[in-house]
């Protein structure tokens, strides 16, 4: 009996020792963002000749593109396939489309309506969905 309390014990305090801080988190859910948004883009384009359109004009250099860890990225999806929906839900209106920045209600109202909770409650969401990824992620 006392051997079982003592293996939660380890158990508890090993998946404590793994769990990411949280700009380590961020900085994961921001990598699978960029690859979920980038993957999104390459499947969707007009479907005339329009967007092979080059000007010759050239009025901003193009943006050198920040490196995605799409490993990373894979291993993140895998671990919200295992999670409750409202967990896909609120990191990606959060991370994918934007609801982090303040200006972007929109985004916000949508995800929750979506979780059917009250728009007060996002934050909330969001932080116990981090959470509950982390300890995922650890688990794993």
């Amino acid at each position: 009996m006392q051997n079982t309390a003592q293996q939660k014990e380890q158990f508890k305090q090993q998946l404590k020792d793994q769990l990411l801080t949280s700009s380590e988190l961020v900085a994961r859910l921001e990598n699978w963002a960029m690859y979920y948004k980038d993957r999104a883009t390459k499947q969707a384009h007009c479907y005339s000749i329009e967007h092979r359109y080059k000007s010759p004009q050239i009025w901003h250099p193009d943006p050198i593109p920040l490196p995605i860890d799409e490993i990373d990225a894979y291993k993140i999806e895998k671990a919200l396939d295992k999670l409750p929906a409202f967990v896909r839900i609120s990191l990606k209106g959060h991370y994918v489309y934007g609801g982090r920045w303040h200006a972007n209600i929109y985004v916000r109202k949508l995800v929750c309506r979506d979780l059917q909770v009250h728009k007060t409650r996002y934050a909330e969401f969001v932080d116990k969905s981090e959470k509950l990824l982390s300890i995922q992620l650890a688990s794993r």
